[in-house]
């Protein structure tokens, strides 16, 4: 593993772990106001060629994922990767859905439509909410 790709993880990590109690503290509506600011694209040029493209940054945000001690559920990790991914010039979307019956809720990132860090068959079970958050 590179020096960078060290550090990408490092900061998924600090990250997840910040948005983690920010959700406990504050709840979805102000966590997404909050992420916002961080969300700004910023030389987009260098850190995606650093990054391996979005595919890169979801597997950073992955991996940072599996390396903490605590689970961090699918709304963080979705959180997180879409403000990296924004801050990496992708134009990201963070999705919310539900599966009506045997209830149960899901958050993923969407670029053009197309899911990036969730499978397309777990995507198409759900209800999504109408437009994107963040």
């Amino acid at each position: 593993m590179t020096l960078g790709r060290v550090t990408a993880v490092t900061v998924c990590c600090a990250a997840l772990l910040c948005t983690r109690m920010t959700l406990l503290a504050f709840g979805l509506p102000r966590t997404t106001v909050l992420l916002r600011h961080f969300a700004r694209r910023r030389n987009a040029g260098l850190a995606i060629e650093r990054s391996g493209g979005a595919d890169g940054v979801v597997r950073d945000v992955a991996l940072a994922a599996a390396l903490l001690p605590i689970r961090a559920r699918c709304l963080e990790q979705s959180l997180v990767a879409h403000v990296m991914l924004r801050r990496h010039g992708f134009d990201a979307s963070l999705r919310l859905g539900v599966q009506p019956y045997g209830f149960a809720a899901h958050a993923w990132v969407e670029i053009d439509g197309r899911p990036v860090n969730e499978r397309s068959e777990i995507i198409r079970k759900l209800v999504p909410f109408p437009g994107s958050f963040a």
